[in-house]
Parts: structure tokens; C-alpha cells; sequence
């Protein structure tokens, strides 16, 4: 598995932008329609563990990781629960514990997906942590902003992390 190609994956399905990437996935008969966040994994990896926030909770570390802060349900994710959106601040602090906590030596990629609700001045209070996890840890971290029309905005570098 691909940081980039999961992401890419996940960016699509939320935001509906591949109508291609939606039939291949239809092919593997992944659920059309998600109805919550675990049958929308389903749906993405079909099988494949990853950690995944929100999510389902598990006590189990995998090598991927997959962060999703947003404060509103993307275009292809009407099911989400308002439990389920989880504001920047709030999940920058998941982001920590899961990488320099409870799976620190057993995650070695990790994705932060962020919408509208991107605040630079909470990233900034974080960068310290998100270069540690990168420069220390050697952790491959990808810091991703999705616009409201889907597009996607790579910020390691405002984040003073390396491009992958």
C-alpha cells in the first residue's frame, strides 16, 4: 500500500471526484451507498488494516493511519454523524497520541486530511510534534487540505515538513 494512493482513495470517495476510481470500486462489490465510517472503509480498502479517525475504536496499531478532520459532511459522505466530524484542534491531539503514543513504533505513515475547518495558526501550535514524527521518528506524514470543490492542497511545506 501507497500513503499517497490511499489518500488519493479516501480525497476521492468523500469528495466525489472520480466517477472511474467509484466503478472500479463497485467491481470488488464495495457498498454503493456507505451508511456509517466502517462500511465506508469497507468500501475504500477493502480489507486492508489501517487506523482510521473516526473510526472504528480498536486498541490494535497498523502501519497506515489516516486522519480526518472536518466540520461538515463531505459531498460523498452524507452519513457521517456529527460525532464523526471532529474539528483541527481536536484531532491534531488524536494525531499526536497515535504517533508518539500508543503506536509509535508500530505506524510508519501517516495522513492528516483536513477540509474547510483549516486553521494555520492551530497547525503551527502542532509543527513541532508533525516534524518530530517526520525527522525523528522517520515517519512518513502527509498534511493534506481539501477545498470545498474537492481540490487538494499539499501543506508539509507550510508545515515545514519534506515533501514525500
Amino acid at each position: 500500500m501507497n500513503l499517497n494512493r490511499l489518500v488519493d482513495k479516501i480525497v476521492d470517495r468523500l469528495w466525489d471526484n472520480s466517477l472511474e476510481e467509484n466503478m472500479r470500486d463497485r467491481q470488488y462489490n464495495a457498498p454503493k451507498n456507505p451508511t456509517s465510517v466502517s462500511s465506508f472503509l469497507e468500501g475504500v480498502f477493502f480489507g486492508e488494516a489501517i487506523n482510521f479517525y473516526p473510526g472504528i475504536k480498536t486498541n490494535k496499531c497498523h502501519e497506515f493511519a489516516v486522519f480526518l478532520s472536518v466540520t461538515k459532511p463531505p459531498p460523498g459522505a452524507k452519513w457521517m454523524k456529527k460525532k464523526e466530524m471532529i474539528p483541527l484542534e481536536k484531532m491534531l491531539v488524536k494525531v499526536i497520541q497515535h504517533m508518539q503514543g500508543m503506536c509509535h513504533g508500530k505506524t510508519k505513515h501517516m495522513a492528516l486530511i483536513i477540509d474547510d475547518n483549516l486553521s494555520m495558526k492551530t497547525l503551527s501550535e502542532w509543527k513541532s510534534n508533525l516534524r518530530h514524527i517526520q525527522n525523528i521518528d522517520k515517519k512518513e506524514v502527509k498534511i493534506l487540505y481539501v477545498d470545498s470543490e474537492g481540490r487538494r492542497h499539499d501543506l508539509n511545506k507550510q508545515c515545514g515538513l519534506s515533501q514525500h
